[in-house]
């Protein structure tokens, strides 16, 4: 359409010819609509197509300009009432637009789609969300801007909520305000009923029961409810929907006891005198409108004018020294601030990383609290949501949860712990709510008004996106916690018995770090292709020249640490540390330096020889480029350790004996204690684990050492710790021998690969004991396009059978080890019978 238009009208500036299209588009989108809804004449759209003057013919679009004049002012001729509001008032630079036939007739073509049944309203949101990103592309290459390919989603946190969410939130905070207006009338009255002796019982149609009703309709008159960052309106089309009931159910409360009803146009009311939006996108604030305007448009009704009510703005930024979007909300809607405040703010503020608003920072610390160096944007808008909120108002957002744990949330979680009393969290984890958006959502609904010490904040840690009504799920499901729990350091949803289980585990006891020395992460090379190589290359090194050993490795990276044993893939580390050339040559300049390598470890130099100009640009370099960077722990590598990987989802604890170095996937505790590996690898641990560090999607946890470090310590007997530690020992000993059996076959199933074929094996193939022998030569085929030699065939499935049923038999023993260990750490740590079972339920 832009491409038509610019052709047919190259006077006219890109970006108003962008302008003017998104307007014909919500213009053509509002007649489909309501031609399908009864608002307009039927096939509006197609006649306004078909229409011809065979006596003087003229372009399609004059008829299309003709009706949207008709929607404007009204044409009894054609039955159309006015509308106008805004959306088809005349414009003079649309009415001179030159628009094709062919153009014409993608407008009818909108018009054939039932919006009625087929396009419903969470189907347009999502419509109108990706017009906002289409639009700022488009808007971009006009301008000829680089953003460096970064999208609107990303740039301004575009993302549509949606609408099971959108409801459960607007019920949470505006439906729960306004039961507790109700439930404060209702009390009064009855109060006052009381005091003058009125009889106890069911109230009559009196004077009373109609003041209260009128009380409580002026209260629905005045709530303010406002989203400052509205996008397509779908928080305010669900507050419409909510108020919209609630004054039908006050009607028909007056209609009962008067005989008429308080308020005829409830449309008008809503839009004019409780909704309220802001968003920092013109096109955003454009779409509200429409979709407002869909939602309330009936057939002769004038549409509302919404310019006073959604605008245009920054929600964050006053100063127009800062942005050019600046906005003053007192200005704005001094009507509201008069009265105190907005009663209910909600919505889904955007989700911008900070490294995209790096300019905005030094206003952000002069402004807000909770201003953090690397907090995202989406943590400001409680600060400001709060402070546009009257006292005890409510607000609720759908945000990322991140802040919960993060260093950079320590500041919000600080204020709103303090200063809000937290009702609502729903916590979705790693659950993708937002279509191509990984987010790790919450829902938190706050009042403002400082925590009562004894209060209790409902919660909910969904597992699964939820398929019927959220608010049943969460009224079904919910748990309880007092919100003092919710530590500075971190905040964790859990029960009250699983929080007490855990101070139990952790109180009176000494740390990790204090028994046993604190973590050390593995090695960053800045250039693994230069100085990590696989045993080929080690090989080849070490036959050019035998002193290549000194240097070379034996190498990990984090995949390779599981429970109970190290799987290595034959991986090599070149190590030369931060120093080593000039201590072993006694020469500072670089050239000569070389020279002394080349001419003592020459296989070692000439590998290296390709990647030097790379290997001079990084910044994790030693005094020369052929230098890793300095690390004052090289030493501990040399000895046994315990390692583990940096994200996992359960617990990966062994006992390094090889001497292994590894890279920065990876984590090691200098020390060599079995008993320590069996106490990690126990299930209490784990749980303990999971509740203080961060999780991540798929279940995993980031295993920092901020957080391994605190592991507490309990106290053994020797003989206790002499248990655990044989235990430890068998456990490895049995994961082991599995690894061994599991890799004698990995490496034989290359051999059926033909020669003209590269033998690259599958996930399913490097699993081979977990498939049976119909699906393993199914993926032989698959892999190979090749079957295993008949020949061959009764001596792979006998082997296979036999070293699977070996490997099961070992998964048993280590199975039944495995509890026992965990038996004996539950001993060591004083649990009951039923805390064991709430460490179990919840591994």
């Amino acid at each position: 359409m832009i491409r038509t238009f610019k052709a047919d009208n190259p006077s006219i500036d890109d970006l108003d010819l962008i302008y003017y299209a998104k307007l014909i588009l919500d213009r053509v989108l509002f007649i489909a609509f309501a031609e399908d809804t009864g608002l307009l004449p039927e096939n509006s759209l197609k006649k306004a197509y078909q229409h011809q003057d065979p006596y003087q013919p003229r372009p399609i679009w004059e008829n299309f300009k003709g009706l949207f004049q008709a929607i404007n002012k009204g044409n009894s001729q054609l039955n159309i009432p006015a509308y106008n509001g805004g959306l088809f008032q005349e414009d003079t630079v649309l009415n001179q637009l030159v628009v094709s036939d062919a153009l014409s007739e993608q407008f009818k073509q909108i018009g054939e789609y039932d919006f009625e049944s087929e396009v419903s309203v969470t189907v347009l949101g999502y419509i109108f969300e990706q017009s906002i990103s289409d639009l700022e592309e488009l808007r971009t290459e006009a301008q000829e801007i680089s953003l460096e390919k970064v999208g609107k989603r990303k740039r301004e946190g575009v993302v549509y909520t949606p609408d099971n969410i959108t409801r459960f939130m607007v019920e949470a905070t505006l439906g729960r305000y306004l039961t507790e207006q109700f439930n404060q009338l209702w009390n009064a009255r009855h109060q006052q009923r009381y005091q003058r002796g009125d009889q106890k019982g069911a109230w009559k149609k009196s004077l009373d029961e109609i003041t209260f009703w009128r009380d409580y309709q002026d209260a629905l008159r005045a709530v303010k409810v406002v989203d400052p960052a509205c996008g397509s309106g779908a928080f305010l089309v669900a507050a419409f929907d909510y108020l919209h009931a609630e004054y039908l159910r006050v009607n028909d409360q007056l209609q009962a006891l008067t005989g008429s009803y308080g308020i005829f146009d409830l449309d008008k009311e809503i839009l004019n005198q409780n909704l309220y939006g802001v968003d920092i996108n013109s096109e955003s604030i454009e779409i509200t409108k429409l979709s407002l305007w869909l939602k309330t448009a009936k057939r002769g009704k004038v549409l509302t004018s919404l310019d006073h009510n959604l605008r245009m703005g920054d929600s964050l930024i006053e100063d127009s020294n800062i942005s050019q979007r600046a906005f003053s909300w007192q200005l704005a809607f001094p009507e509201v601030f008069a009265a105190g405040g907005f009663d209910v703010v909600l919505g889904n503020p955007p989700y911008v990383r900070q490294e995209l608003i790096s300019s905005l920072k030094p206003y952000l610390q002069k402004q807000y609290q909770i201003y953090h160096g690397v907090a995202d944007l989406y943590t400001y808008f409680f600060e400001r949501g709060l402070g546009l909120l009257k006292p005890q108002g409510k607000l609720g957002f759908i945000c990322s949860s991140t802040f919960f744990k993060t260093g950079s949330g320590e500041p919000l979680r600080h204020y709103l712990a303090t200063h809000t009393t937290i009702e609502t969290i729903v916590d979705f984890g790693d659950l993708q709510v937002f279509a191509g958006v990984t987010t790790y959502p919450a829902i938190l609904v706050l009042k403002k008004i400082k925590p009562n010490e004894s209060h209790l904040l409902e919660f909910l840690k969904l597992h699964q996106l939820p398929t019927t009504e959220l608010s049943k799920i969460f009224h079904l499901h919910k748990s309880t916690m007092p919100q003092a729990w919710l530590s500075q350091d971190s905040w964790r949803l859990e029960e009250a018995k699983l929080v007490q289980l855990r101070q139990k585990i952790v109180s009176g006891k000494p740390t990790l770090k204090a028994v046993y020395g604190s973590p050390y992460r593995g090695i960053l090379t800045g250039f693994n292709e230069a100085f990590v190589i696989d045993k080929a290359t080690r090989d080849k090194l070490v036959a050019q020249d035998p002193k290549s050993t000194e240097v070379i490795k034996p190498f990990l990276e984090g995949k390779d640490l599981k429970k109970w044993r190290v799987e290595s893939r034959e991986l090599y580390l070149i190590l030369i540390p931060k120093g080593w050339t000039q201590e072993k040559s006694n020469i500072t300049d670089e050239q000569l330096a070389w020279t002394w390598l080349n001419t003592h470890y020459p296989a070692i130099a000439q590998w290296l020889v390709p990647f030097e100009v790379k290997a001079k640009k990084r910044v994790d370099k030693g005094e020369f480029w052929w230098e890793l960077r300095a690390c004052a722990y090289y030493p501990e590598f040399e000895k046994e350790k315990i390692v583990y990987p940096d994200i996992s989802q359960h617990a990966q604890f062994s006992l390094d004996i090889q001497k292994c170095y590894f890279g920065n996937t990876g984590y090691f505790i200098p020390n060599g204690n079995l008993f320590l590996v069996g106490l990690l690898n126990a299930k209490v641990i784990w749980l303990y684990l999971y509740g203080v560090s961060n999780s991540i999607r798929g279940g995993f946890i980031r295993l920092f050492s901020q957080y391994i470090e605190k592991i507490p310590i309990p106290t053994a007997t020797d003989p206790q710790k002499t248990e655990i530690a044989t235990l430890a020992q068998q456990c490895q000993h049995l994961a082991e021998t599995r690894y061994q059996k599991q890799e004698a076959i990995r490496h034989r199933i290359p051999d059926i690969c033909p020669t003209n074929r590269e033998p690259e094996l599958s996930t399913k193939l490097k699993t081979w004991w977990t498939l049976d022998f119909k699906a393993f030569r199914e993926e032989i085929k698959k892999c190979f396009k090749t079957d295993i030699p008949l020949v061959e065939r009764n001596d792979w499935e006998i082997w296979l059978n036999t070293e699977k049923a070996a490997i099961e038999q070992l998964n048993q023993q280590l199975a039944q080890l495995e509890q026992q260990l965990n038996q004996k750490v539950y001993e060591l740590f004083e649990l009951t019978e039923e805390e064991i079972r709430l460490v179990e339920d919840n591994i």
